[in-house]
């Protein structure tokens, strides 16, 4: 039996498992496992989706996966989920590395550049993907038409898992992309 100290920092990370001896001195350890605080709602996307542990698969499954949590979240639709049924977010003007998520929701009245108010949700992992579900949407829905510019990404971003991870439902555009035959 353990006990795992309380984190007074804001937005902490803990990262912990167990190893036990036995008698013989052989020993062995679970997996590492991971907890993050908050004091307050969740204020960007990137709190969801950056992840400091990697999952079965080559995928980083949030931390916060199976949570529904108060949220402070004001985002930019990417996405025409009237015309793909997708509703995909971002919040960072900069398409920067973990800015972007899917809602499980209906769009329908949605437009890509409307920005939404995300007041709760719970966090999913479906199929190695971070998704938002029960998705309650505050006041502050506005209708401003301009999507957030996709980021450049070159081939190499998106073939290691963590760098690709990263990029997760963000709008990207991939340049001067290169492949090589499957054997």
């Amino acid at each position: 039996t353990g006990t795992l100290p309380a984190l007074a920092v804001d937005r902490a990370y803990a990262i912990y498992w167990a190893e036990a001896e036995d008698n013989a001195g052989a020993t062995s350890a679970s997996n590492q496992e991971n907890y993050r605080v908050f004091d307050s709602p969740v204020q960007s996307l990137s709190e969801i989706q950056q992840s400091l542990l990697p999952g079965s698969g080559g995928d980083y499954p949030s931390p916060l996966a199976g949570l529904n949590l108060a949220m402070d979240l004001t985002v930019t639709v990417q996405s025409q989920p009237a015309i793909s049924g997708l509703v995909s977010v971002q919040d960072d003007p900069n398409a920067g590395p973990w800015s972007g998520m899917i809602l499980d929701m209906d769009g329908s009245s949605l437009t890509s550049g409307d920005q939404i108010l995300i007041a709760t949700a719970t966090i999913r992992e479906q199929f190695g993907v971070t998704q938002l579900t029960d998705v309650v949407l505050g006041e502050a829905t506005s209708k401003v038409g301009d999507i957030i510019p996709p980021v450049d990404l070159m081939t190499a971003d998106v073939t290691e898992d963590l760098a690709a991870e990263s990029y997760e439902g963000a709008a990207g555009l991939l340049r001067r992309a290169t492949s090589t035959p499957f054997r």
